[in-house]
């Protein structure tokens, strides 16, 4: 198990409140985190969940907008705990490239 826990912040450092994280299973393409409010952005921008290893797409958004999104892969050589940030940083497979039209 990999705990993914930190602080989701924008670009300035202020916490991102009730921003929504979406975490699906990429094989089986059922969402694991994201129907609920637990899946929220907390004061402080406070995130916490647990996952194992796998292939997901995690998505995070704010106000309808991604903020981050990316294919991800877990295994034995991934750290115990993490934030989101390192995990799209160092373990994904695909971040796709949004621009502004």
């Amino acid at each position: 198990m990999v705990q993914i826990t930190g602080n989701l912040l924008d670009p300035m450092g202020n916490a991102i409140i009730g921003a929504d994280i979406r975490i699906t299973a990429d094989d089986t393409e059922t969402v694991l985190y994201g129907l609920t409010s637990s899946s929220k952005t907390i004061l402080g921008g406070l995130y916490n969940f647990m996952l194992t290893n796998g292939t997901y797409v995690i998505e995070v958004l704010f106000k309808k907008q991604y903020i981050r999104t990316a294919v991800v892969v877990i295994d034995a050589m991934t750290p115990a705990v993490l934030t989101i940030e390192t995990l799209i940083t160092d373990h994904a497979k695909f971040v796709p490239n949004y621009t502004d039209s």
